[in-house]
Formats: structure tokens, C-alpha cells, sequence
């Protein structure tokens, strides 16, 4: 599973890649025929985005490394701390577009309508709704917080680059400033969502316990063993995003060694087949 999550991250990050540099080319190109420092500024936003990607592609890589002698449970939490740079990444968008955005309220700044501009606004929003799509369901299969990051990331893109068509279309009507106030909106909601992955990354690195709903399956499971007189203790340890299973358990004492290891045996079986486990350890106390 790891390495089929590995090779969707690296997928999803080439992909956005080279949308991102085909993005950032038309509008470079676009905007120095046309003189537009719109589209040039928004050609500057999507080599920001090409970052993103480069991220989530060499975060695919590193996570499947083997584990080693000074990693021993392997390199997975790399997504984790990835995705949080991510979120950072959107926490410094968010702000660049708010500084600029109450600065052209303030100087009356705003987008001359343009054709061109319209046009590329379509089709960024076009390649960001697809790409949105694409990664969206590429993570129902491998639920990678990596992708699902990237995913957000690309939905941010297409709600910025809508704002910015409100503008340019505002302009034929004398509402140009929608544009500033668009951006405004657009950004506080950024920032939400950044510190909502950044927290929930960091949440993982401070080993956050297994779901309420999955540790009462494996209680479950154990108490199902007439053999088990008691939990003594259950903990979990999150390895990227699957989990350690650690517990304790206590049996009678007059009771072999082998029998009370082929119970563990079942019952770790069982508990393997619970998602997102990477490993259980079970130790067992004679009572």
C-alpha cells in the first residue's frame, strides 16, 4: 500500500508540474505582448504553484524510502511535514494577495478589461478544475494527506483565478474594485484552510492517537477472546498515515506460552485488517 500511495504522490505531483509551467508560460507570454501586469503578476503566482507540486513529487519519493538504521519505522511522516510547508506556502499567498489587494483599493487600482485576460482566466479555471478533480479522486484510493494538500492547492488557484475574471468583467460595468474585494474574501478563506492542514499535519508529528472509531474495533476484537482476562493498555503511534498498534494484555497465568501466543496471532490478524495499520505489537501480562 505504501508504495502504491508513493507512486500516486510522484503521479499527482508531475502531473501539476506540467499544467502548472504550460499555466505559467501562456500567461508570461500572454502578458508581455500584451504589456498586462495582471497577467504577468499572475504568471508569477503559478511558478509558485510549480513549487507546490515539486514538493508534493519529491515528498512521493522520499516517503517510500526503506526504512534504515536511523529511520526504523521508515520515511512516511515525510508527508506530513510536506504538507504542513504546503499549508505554509498558502499562508504566504494568502498574505500577498491581501497586501496587494487592500493596496488597490486604497490607489484605485484595477484591472483593465482585456480579452486576453479573460480568456486565460477560463482557462486556468479549466485546468485547475480538472486537475482539482483528478487529484481528488486519485486520493479516495490512497488517502495521502500529500495529495490531499496538493488538491486544496489547486482548488485555492481556481477560486483566486474566478475572483480575478469577477474582476476584469467588473471593469465593463465600472466595478473593477470586485476584484480587490474578491481577492480579500478569497484569502481569508486560504488562510483557513492552510492552518487547517498545518494543524492537522503537525497533530500527526505530535503523534496523535488512532480515531475514536477505530481503536473501539480493536476492543472489539480483543474482547471477543474469552481468553483475554483484561486490556491493560492500548496505544497508537501514527507511522505517515497508517498506525502502530501497541497493547498490553493480560491472560491467565497458568496458561502456556504457545497458547497464549497463537491467540495473539489471531487477534493481531484480525486487527491488521482494520485501514490505515501499519504493524501491531502485542504483550502479554500472566495474571
Amino acid at each position: 500500500m505504501n508504495n502504491i500511495r508513493a507512486k500516486a504522490i510522484k503521479k499527482v505531483g508531475l502531473i501539476g508540474i506540467l499544467a502548472n509551467i504550460f499555466l505559467a508560460i501562456i500567461k508570461f507570454t500572454i502578458g508581455l505582448i500584451t504589456n498586462s501586469l495582471a497577467m504577468i503578476a499572475d504568471a508569477i503566482n503559478s511558478t509558485s504553484d510549480i513549487l507546490s507540486s515539486l514538493i508534493t513529487f519529491i515528498g512521493g519519493f522520499i516517503s517510500n524510502s526503506p526504512s534504515d538504521k536511523s529511520h526504523n519505522f521508515g520515511h512516511q511522516k515525510i508527508e506530513q511535514i510536506f504538507s504542513a510547508l504546503i499549508g505554509l506556502i498558502m499562508i504566504i499567498l494568502a498574505s500577498k494577495i491581501i497586501i496587494e489587494s487592500v493596496t488597490a483599493l486604497i490607489n484605485k487600482e484595477y484591472y483593465e478589461f482585456s480579452w486576453w485576460l479573460v480568456i486565460i482566466c477560463f482557462i486556468t479555471i479549466l485546468t485547475k478544475f480538472i486537475l482539482y478533480k483528478y487529484v481528488t479522486q486519485k486520493n479516495k484510493n490512497v488517502n495521502s494527506n500529500l495529495i490531499s494538500a496538493n488538491a486544496q492547492d489547486h482548488k485555492n488557484d481556481m477560486l483566486l483565478t474566478t475572483g480575478t475574471l469577477i474582476g476584469v468583467l467588473g471593469a465593463t460595468v465600472n466595478l473593477a474594485w470586485l476584484d480587490s474585494v474578491m481577492g480579500i474574501l478569497i484569502s481569508i478563506w486560504i488562510y483557513y484552510i492552510a492552518i487547517k492542514i498545518i494543524y492537522e499535519n503537525c497533530n500527526i508529528l505530535l503523534d496523535k492517537s488512532i480515531n475514536e472509531d477505530d481503536k473501539q474495533n480493536i476492543i472489539t476484537i480483543i474482547k471477543k477472546y474469552p481468553e483475554i482476562i483484561n486490556i491493560d493498555s492500548l496505544k497508537s503511534k501514527p507511522i505517515g498515515n497508517d498506525y502502530l498498534i501497541i497493547i498490553e494484555l493480560s491472560v491467565d497465568g497458568n496458561m502456556t506460552v504457545n497458547n497464549s501466543h497463537n491467540i495473539i496471532d489471531i487477534i493481531k490478524k484480525e486487527i491488521m485488517y482494520i485501514s490505515n495499520i501499519y504493524d501491531v505489537t502485542i504483550h502479554i501480562n500472566p495474571k
